[in-house]
């Protein structure tokens, strides 16, 4: 513990200073003992202290936090910025309750054009796209299917319905695609998505080559240690998979602005399934999840703008990427059709994948280790959609729970636009 004990001095840092006592089984802690450093805190005590938190403010908050903020003191100020309309329910016995209340129920601005540029300009600089994509490999990659879609669109049920295919591999996010090598990979994301980057790679290598956890976990070290490309890691999985096909659903992709270019350059004749979330569906899930902390930047914009400035940016690289791909070779879906009608759209996709439908495909709750949905993590965490995992079957209410929450229009008109083409209506239409 640091040499002079600070006590608490608000609700929240109260409130923080319990939980932490009680997972770190130490008294007292003071506001500016480091969570690692002084206090010797874990992975496993880390979800000893994200978990308590979560079920008092009703909302997700990533493992990521205890990295941005590893004190007592830090953490208020990171929940207390980040998480406003939650907060009270952390420290509703404190006095600086009112004072939440006053921000509950602002409304929700709309994305300007500076805060759009920032992201834009941020999502650059992350992925170093001014270096351009990675040069061809001498022999291009066997072909892969690609879904490309923002976060919180639908991807991980879509993913773990085509791993029910006995034909396909389809693991958790692997995180690859944007950077041209390991190395790099670890150097852009940071230490702190350390476990959001390997988790996916750890798990389909253990899947693939049917290695340990340490194996995993050693053979992604040493790629990274010897710089190995991108292309290698995915020439590794595929060597490993027999005839099965490998699909990639990692949302980081439609993130990155050069991906189908840069699919194009790495593999032969790629399939890709554009899966599309209704705008106003897709942010008040991105919001309720904090998905925006998990980008390695930060922007002065509230969680529902940066949702919208992914999504926007995310289907116009999408679109424009796909302009000049076959028709043959892709495919649009939406989460509105898997969740209404899986059966139909299962065997729409595999009518483009050129493969026999199998019921097992619209049972995405059944064959749980096929289908690589337990976390190989010594959190116990996985990566992906973790509201998946509070359901028991396909539930087609859940597209359109957003109805109940965003009863007025404050989408940007470009994003309305690009809406209405995957015929989503804006509210003030539906009305």
């Amino acid at each position: 513990m640091s040499d002079q004990y600070q006590a608490p001095r608000t609700g929240v840092e109260i409130a923080l200073a319990k939980i932490w006592e009680q997972a770190l089984n130490i008294e007292p802690i003071g506001i500016r003992d480091h969570f690692t450093d002084d206090l010797g805190g874990d992975s496993i005590v880390a979800v000893r202290i994200i978990e308590p938190i979560q079920k008092k403010i009703g909302v997700t908050l990533q493992m990521t936090a205890l990295f941005d903020a590893p004190t007592i003191a830090e953490l208020a100020s990171y929940l207390t910025k980040n998480y406003k309309n939650q907060i009270h329910l952390l420290m509703d016995y404190a006095q600086e309750l009112d004072d939440q209340k006053e921000e509950k129920n602002q409304a929700i601005q709309p994305l300007q054009d500076s805060q759009l540029q920032a992201y834009q300009r941020a999502i650059h600089t992350l992925f170093n796209t001014e270096a351009g994509i990675s040069p061809t490999p001498e022999d291009k990659l066997d072909s892969a299917v690609f879904i490309l879609s923002p976060p919180r669109s639908g991807s991980t049920l879509l993913r773990i319905m085509l791993a029910g295919h006995t034909k396909l591999f389809s693991p958790q996010e692997l995180n690859l695609l944007p950077f041209p090598s390991m190395q790099q990979r670890a150097t852009q994301t940071g230490e702190r998505l350390t476990f959001f980057m390997q988790e996916g790679v750890a798990q389909a290598l253990m899947e693939a080559k049917g290695c340990t956890q340490q194996e995993a976990t050693d053979f992604i070290q040493d790629i990274e240690t010897k710089d190995k490309s991108i292309a290698e890691v995915y020439a590794a999985i595929q060597n490993s998979i027999g005839n099965r096909v490998l699909v990639d659903k990692s949302p980081l992709n439609a993130s990155y602005p050069l991906a189908v270019e840069q699919i194009e350059q790495l593999f032969e004749s790629p399939k890709y399934i554009h899966l599309t979330r209704h705008p106003y569906g897709m942010i008040k899930s991105y919001a309720e999840e904090r998905s925006d902390m998990l980008f390695p930047f930060e922007l002065d914009i509230e969680p529902e703008q940066f949702a919208e400035a992914n999504w926007l940016s995310s289907h116009q690289a999408i679109e424009q990427g796909l302009e000049d791909i076959p028709m043959r070779r892709q495919m649009n879906l939406t989460f509105e059709q898997l969740t209404a009608s899986p059966e139909t759209s299962m065997k729409k996709v595999c009518h483009f994948l050129n493969i026999d439908y199998h019921l097992s495909m619209v049972n995405p709750y059944d064959d749980k280790d096929q289908r690589m949905t337990k976390s190989v993590n010594d959190k116990g965490i996985m990566i992906g959609d973790r509201k998946f995992y509070q359901h028991k079957n396909i539930d087609p209410n859940v597209a359109n729970t957003w109805k109940e929450t965003y009863t007025e229009d404050f989408l940007r008109d470009d994003t309305l636009e690009l809406a209405s083409l995957f015929g989503y209506q804006s509210i003030q239409d539906m009305d």
